[in-house]
């Protein structure tokens, strides 16, 4: 089982996700002999308050992604509609020889409503059901492993 550890930032737990098109569409695109987007490297934090990753729009715009759908959610600041989109998100390892630490071909993320300071992305349960989070407070580090 591979293991990365992190250090706790300012910001919390936070670290570098991958965010591309879901892997049907990249796989259809290559099958016709089309470019493939690249996906985009983001800032990301963990929150394990949200059962759902959340995205900002700007990457969903870059990589030319339309809704799959919409639906309400609530948050602290009450009941909001929000688009739903079908990415692939993958966590990168400590170096690219060591490969990705975690790939899901297609998972239905949520678009941020509002942008937030300093973080693209919010890793929520769905992500942090598939792999093994512990959080070391006193050592300042945490590490994800799948």
């Amino acid at each position: 089982m591979a293991v990365q550890t992190y250090g706790v930032s300012t910001d919390g737990l936070a670290l570098e996700v991958m965010i591309g098109i879901k892997g049907s569409d990249s796989a259809a695109l290559v099958a016709a002999g089309k470019p493939v987007p690249r996906p985009i490297l983001a800032r990301a934090l963990i929150d394990t308050a949200s059962d759902i990753t959340c995205v900002e729009r700007v990457i969903l715009q870059r990589l030319g992604l339309a809704p799959s759908a919409r639906q309400a959610t609530q948050g602290i600041s009450g009941s909001a509609s929000v688009r739903l989109f079908e990415v692939s998100v993958s966590i990168p390892g400590a170096t690219s020889a060591s490969g990705p630490l975690l790939v899901l071909p297609q998972l239905v993320i949520m678009e941020l409503p509002q942008p937030l300071q300093n973080v693209e992305v919010l890793i929520g349960l769905d992500v942090l059901l598939q792999c093994v989070l512990h959080v070391n407070g006193p050592g300042r580090q945490f590490s994800l492993s799948a």
